[in-house]
């Protein structure tokens, strides 16, 4: 299952679901105070890293906004472009 709110992850947990993996743990305790238990992984060589990509097709139709973000994301994070 996919579940795109970290909230809705701990919860699902929480309720004995399944297990998750996520980025990060910001708390330990979900609603209800029960709780939960985690690992970190950890890596020899430095910290995990994530990698993402924005993909858009050379002849689409990109907004204003669109090509803002972009420039935004490329500004604060000039490894990602």
């Amino acid at each position: 299952m996919k579940i795109r709110n970290l909230g809705q992850v701990l919860l699902s947990v929480q309720q004995g679901l399944g297990i998750t993996i996520c980025p990060s743990m910001p708390f330990v305790k979900a609603a209800g105070g029960e709780k939960i238990y985690y690992f970190s992984l950890a890596c020899e060589n430095g910290p995990v890293v994530r990698k993402t990509a924005i993909l858009y097709r050379k002849d689409s139709y990109l907004s204003v906004a669109e090509k803002i973000l972009i420039w935004m994301i490329h500004m604060y994070y000039p490894s990602v472009l």
